[in-house]
């Protein structure tokens, strides 16, 4: 259950010059897209989508992905990266299977379990562990043409490992679930404050 019945699912689109990337996949996302961008150019950005980079198991940071799974199918029948943790892919291969009434190639995916940098779309993405679940893990992103780095936390306990080993970054984007009234929550749920997340922007010295 949510803290706050509100909340939103978390879903990042990353645009490049050579496709577009997504960085978890809540519910509602293609239609977040729709409503921000277009029909018609949601229908760019799905055939032209290299990689679905997943932070962790839990259901609002991944029950999008089937939504934009058959949605893409519809499209083309190029291959997808999939970059997340063995239960991620499990419950994928599931679904891919009952979609595609057997066939387990029915989305056309190739998966990455995270453990190595992955190379896509003129970035760098270098996945770092984090304290929340089974798996769970933040990246950060090098852009190559620009030298931009960007971080990107997931839900995740406040952690001094994994800031040493971001160091730095330009832009920030942390999931903080609490405010500092019911910060004491975090340590059960693994989660931050809000007042976590502004001291890891000041100590990853993030612009944005």
């Amino acid at each position: 259950a949510y803290e706050n019945p509100t909340r939103s699912c978390s879903g990042y689109l990353i645009h490049t010059h050579e496709g577009y990337i997504v960085i978890d996949c809540g519910n509602g996302f293609i239609q977040q897209l729709s409503r921000k961008y277009g029909d018609e150019n949601v229908v760019t950005i799905i055939k032209d989508l290299k990689c679905v980079w997943l932070s962790h198991c839990h259901f609002d940071h991944i029950i999008g992905i089937y939504d934009l799974l058959f949605y893409r199918k519809k499209l083309t029948n190029s291959e997808l990266l999939i970059c997340c943790d063995p239960l991620c892919e499990a419950e994928i291969k599931e679904k891919q299977k009952i979609y595609g009434k057997g066939n387990e190639n029915f989305f056309h995916l190739i998966f990455n379990d995270r453990k190595k940098i992955i190379d896509v779309c003129g970035i760098e993405i270098k996945s770092i562990g984090t304290i929340h679940t089974e798996f769970s893990m933040g990246c950060v992103m090098n852009f190559k043409n620009n030298g931009l780095k960007l971080t990107y936390t997931g839900d995740m306990f406040y952690d001094d490992k994994f800031i040493n080993e971001v160091g730095n970054c330009d832009i920030l984007i942390s999931e903080a679930t609490y405010p500092k009234d019911k910060a004491d929550r975090c340590s059960v749920h693994q989660h931050m404050s809000n007042v976590q997340a502004e001291s890891l922007q000041t100590r990853l010295n993030a612009s944005y």
